[in-house]
């Protein structure tokens, strides 16, 4: 296979993506909520990052959250004794500059701060130069910043809804002038404790647009709707964030202040109703999720016409085990490659060139973000180049320090996918380099991480070391050891084998 210098290659399939961030929150605290859906706010893809709940009871749904989404960061929110453990428990969900220390560092020539990962901004340069940079001065586009008054009662649910640009973190790069003149957006400022715009059903919400050029894959077969809940309550507003950050459009509907949503929820409905159908022989319906009553949910709705039927859905500790909703995989673009392979010291090394990330302005004079990580997905179709070795390591993420150390030599680099790995670069970045791991040490770890303590026997290493030749440069010279009358005897017949192999145990 590498004879006369011939390097081997192999096909990859690859996956840009942003990182998906958990952001750890104070269980019961709405302000973690509203400063958590200000962050994502600013980044790219931040619509789809879960919020996980922490306190000394809640260990199980954080855990539930953190295997659903498969987050490849977390970021606390706040900091407690029950945060530092999730924190302290889970060291592979590190980056490899640890930005998830803080995602905001400060810019040594400016002295202000900027963001680690891939942020919002990059979505108004993609628009600016593809599309919006010919249009005339009075264009407006569909996109909205909403504005509200601190004091309405609805302050802490428009945060989540629409999301905002927060103001205190010494930023270098204002995103809400980005957004208003990048994008050419209209501005509305909604009326304290008054009626809900309908045409806001329509818009494009600071928090909607994180979504923007981002495709979307498999996920939960529950469908889009409407969430109903409390204002104040905090597990309503995180199931609705997590809901939405599963894929789905959801829109909320609170039960306290039900006249102020009616226009936009009948706009909402309407806009669902007009969708086609998912499948055109069967229609699709429009879910209601609740926590609270099912009476009480089913004459909520009741005030509401709909050509399509409503299915309602409550919701609780169970929706999140894995069986229920089922999040998205989220990425900008999918793309084959061909790799390199070269083995050196008994150990083979994938080059792969990375495609041009098409989704990022590429013009001169634009603002740097070589700095921002993302991510590749990255999955391989066949492994003949390098059989025994493997850059498609079993889903387990208990092993992804593991995987890191071992295919990418850096132990914060690398997350175990349920198809392949994903490996976090920079934005810069052109090309990686992997190390695909030989299957013998994903068992040992494996049975590792049960309590086990495995290891090859005598026997095992010199069949393994036999097998190997007989694959390699010299297969003839390998299978002399096929001549030795005992070797021909032990294969000759089961029996003759064992009864070989108590004698020599013995």
């Amino acid at each position: 296979m590498y004879r006369n210098g011939c390097m081997a290659t192999t096909t990859l399939s690859l996956k840009y993506r942003p990182l998906r961030v958990g952001f750890l929150v104070r269980e019961g605290s709405i302000e973690d909520l509203v400063k958590a859906a200000g962050i994502n706010t600013l980044l790219w893809g931040g619509i789809y990052n879960p919020v996980i709940p922490v306190s000394t009871t809640s260990k199980n749904i954080s855990n539930q959250l953190l295997k659903l989404f498969s987050v490849d960061v977390l970021f606390a929110v706040s900091r407690t004794n029950e945060i530092d453990e999730i924190v302290n428990n889970n060291p592979f969900l590190r980056d490899p500059d640890h930005y998830a220390e803080n995602i905001f560092y400060e810019d040594w020539n400016t002295k202000k701060n900027i963001v680690g990962y891939l942020d919002a901004i990059n979505i108004v340069d993609h628009y600016w130069w593809k599309e919006l940079k010919t249009k005339p001065k009075s264009y407006k586009s569909n996109c909205t910043l909403v504005m509200w008054n601190d004091t309405d009662t609805c302050s802490n649910l428009f945060s989540l809804l629409y999301g905002y640009f927060p103001q205190i973190y010494n930023l270098r790069d204002n995103f809400e002038k980005a957004f208003l003149n990048g994008l050419k957006s209209k501005k509305l400022t909604l009326k304290n404790n008054g009626t809900i715009d309908d045409a806001l059903t329509h818009s494009l919400s600071p928090i909607r647009t994180t979504g923007l050029e981002l495709r979307k894959e498999g996920g939960t077969w529950r469908g889009d709707g409407i969430y109903i809940g409390s204002e104040s309550d905090f597990t309503d507003l995180m199931y609705f964030w997590n809901l939405r950050a599963s894929g789905l459009s959801v829109e909320f509907l609170s039960q306290d202040s039900t006249p102020r949503f009616t226009k936009s929820i009948k706009a909402y409905i309407k806009r669902l109703n007009d969708t086609p159908n998912s499948n055109q022989h069967i229609e699709d319906s429009i879910y209601i999720y609740y926590r609270g009553d099912h009476q009480e949910a089913q004459n909520i709705m009741g005030a509401y016409k709909t050509k399509k039927r409503f299915a309602f859905s409550r919701c609780d500790e169970v929706s999140w085990n894995g069986l229920n909703i089922k999040p998205t995989s989220i990425f900008f673009t999918w793309k084959q490659v061909s790799a390199n392979i070269d083995k050196k010291y008994d150990k083979y090394n994938v080059s792969i060139p990375l495609p041009e990330k098409r989704f990022l302005n590429s013009e001169e004079g634009v603002r740097d973000i070589g700095h921002q990580y993302m991510a590749v997905s990255i999955d391989s179709f066949a492994e003949t180049a390098h059989a025994g070795y493997t850059l498609n390591p079993p889903f387990i993420r208990e092993l992804n320090e593991f995987y890191s150390r071992e295919i990418a030599m850096n132990p914060w680099e690398l997350r175990s996918e349920k198809d392949g790995i994903g490996l976090l670069i920079k934005a810069c970045e052109d090309s990686v380099s992997l190390y695909p791991i030989i299957h013998q040490k994903i068992i040992e770890q494996i049975f590792h991480l049960a309590g086990f303590k495995a290891q090859t026997s005598q026997a095992g290493l010199l069949t393994k070391q036999i097998i190997l030749n007989m694959r390699e440069d010299n297969p003839i010279e390998a299978c002399r050891v096929f001549k030795v009358t005992g070797v021909r005897e032990l294969l000759a017949s089961p029996k003759t084998a064992n009864e070989k192999a108590v004698k020599w145990s013995e």
